[in-house]
């Protein structure tokens, strides 16, 4: 095979032309199983929140949520699930809109990065309850009044794990989808507007972070946990929609 002069001729070149289409089919795909992992997000995100109105939230004892939990398995079993199906999804997800901002760099580097560490740290909250509603409450519902106290300590034990993996979570993808969104603006890869919903969801999501933790008279945590889920379970329904959209690969020089 003949020496190429320059690089523009290696581009005309038909190897070099199967080679480059290779590169971007490979990167429309990952951006396209990205957007399709997003628009399932949503749509588990939402199936999570229909089980989840068979909450425990009503009830303020502990004897009350693990006997309603032993009598309603089924649905918390579901219901988490779904939540860590959610996260699953999330780490595929994340992958597609950082092929897509790839001209973004660090920021969308670091952006992955916690987007990923979020989603894991998800995944083991949702086992953890998965765990401790199919092990213990079935175990208090068929013990002995006598044992029962040491059952009620164990589960308000670990269930106080929950709060912090859920908190570390929105703390971490709130990072990822506020520097998902900058490099949004930066490149102007996916339309702007899906970029300023994603800022907003953001502080929305840090916003909630105090309320979690301090509730106060004036806070009312489940109102601002309720506008956090909704408004990030639209936004990742948008970023699905658009990655699918987005026809032409990010910065094809990129890869030769």
């Amino acid at each position: 095979m003949p020496a190429v002069e320059n690089v523009d001729e290696l581009d005309r070149s038909p190897v070099a032309h199967v080679g480059k289409q290779t590169v971007i089919t490979k990167r429309v795909g990952l951006v396209t199983v990205g957007g399709v992992s997003a628009i399932l997000v949503a749509l588990s995100l939402a199936a999570m929140r229909i089980t989840g109105l068979f909450g425990i939230e009503r009830f303020d004892s502990t004897e009350e949520r693990l006997l309603y939990i032993a009598d309603n398995q089924a649905v918390y079993l579901t219901q988490q699930s779904f939540m860590m199906l959610t996260f699953l999804l999330a780490v595929p997800a994340a992958l597609g809109l950082y092929r897509a901002l790839r001209p973004a760099e660090s920021m969308a580097v670091i952006a992955l990065a916690a987007a990923v560490a979020g989603a894991l740290i998800g995944v083991g909250g949702a086992l953890l309850n998965m765990s401790l509603w199919a092990r213990l409450a079935p175990a208090y519902a068929e013990a002995q009044a006598a044992t029962r106290p040491i059952l009620e300590v164990t589960y308000e034990t670990l269930i106080g794990v929950g709060p912090s993996h859920q908190l570390t979570w929105a703390l971490l993808s709130g990072i990822g989808v506020g520097l998902f969104s900058v490099a949004i603006l930066r490149t102007a890869l996916l339309p702007k507007w899906v970029a300023w919903l994603g800022l907003f969801v953001a502080l929305a999501g840090w916003v909630h972070l105090p309320t979690a933790v301090f509730p106060t008279a004036v806070w009312d945590a489940w109102v601002f946990h309720e506008t956090n889920f909704t408004l990030f379970n639209v936004w990742m329904l948008v970023v699905g929609v658009a990655l699918l959209r987005l026809r032409e690969p990010a910065s094809p020089g990129q890869e030769k």
